[in-house]
């Protein structure tokens, strides 16, 4: 069981309730002691108030805190929990309206924003969430891994489960051309993850095959694009 979690928490809403969420957020950290092992919460140019750092059994603490925090105002709160420390987990959890439900678990500690892109994935066909997902599998794969530490892996192999997943649910994705540029550019990453997951068998059989099924999409992309790159030998004008 893991002992310390990474986390990040995004919240949105109106203005002021977001400075008001600032507020908040500095108290916690000093109540829970997180001056030095999390970020000062900042409201960025997306509009969003993010936070983020590391705690010892992750938020589970002040979740009530954050829930109660949330009644009687328009703000919506998506809290991210991953460790790699001792077993490899993410969960994504939805605080609003003072309460708050888990919207996903993965073996593996994939980030906040590729859990979003997971969870808005389930339910339509965002290219931006999956080009998300794209960019989790080369970022894995550029931080590498090895036989006695597969926490990178895993994160790879779980976005690429996640992608699999999507395409099969929105074929029409694949359509998309900012996410076939995005695959035929990661390609050699997303083959690195396939290699090593069955080398390792690193994943159960069922995600294995759910992996192979996209490099199959990605395969077929790259032959598409080779083909279309090829033009026709003009045709000599013969006079009659």
């Amino acid at each position: 069981m893991s002992t310390y979690y990474d986390f990040a928490v995004r919240f949105t809403g109106p203005g002021e309730e977001l400075s008001a969420a600032k507020t908040f957020l500095l108290g916690i950290r000093s109540e829970h002691g997180l001056e030095h092992d999390s970020t000062e919460p900042v409201i960025h140019d997306d509009g969003c108030l993010w936070w983020s750092g590391y705690a010892k059994g992750g938020l589970f603490p002040i979740d009530r805190s954050i829930a109660n925090f949330t009644r009687g105002k328009a703000m919506r709160v998506w809290c991210y929990q991953g460790s790699t420390d001792g077993c490899c987990e993410g969960e994504l959890w939805l605080f609003e309206k003072g309460s708050f439900r888990q919207m996903g678990q993965w073996d593996a500690d994939i980030g906040l924003r590729s859990a979003m892109a997971a969870c808005e994935l389930a339910n339509f066909p965002d290219e931006a969430s999956a080009i998300q997902l794209v960019r989790r599998v080369a970022l894995a794969n550029s931080d590498g891994w090895d036989e006695d530490d597969w926490a990178h892996l895993l994160a790879g192999g779980v976005c690429s489960v996640l992608l699999s997943e999507a395409l099969r649910a929105h074929p029409s994705l694949l359509s998309s051309k900012g996410l076939t540029e995005a695959l035929l550019k990661s390609a050699d990453a997303f083959a690195e993850v396939r290699k090593y997951i069955r080398k390792y068998r690193a994943m159960k059989k069922k995600d294995r095959g759910e992996i192979e099924s996209l490099f199959a999409d990605i395969e077929s992309l790259q032959i598409a694009s080779k083909i279309a790159k090829v033009q026709p030998a003009g045709r000599e004008c013969v006079r009659i």
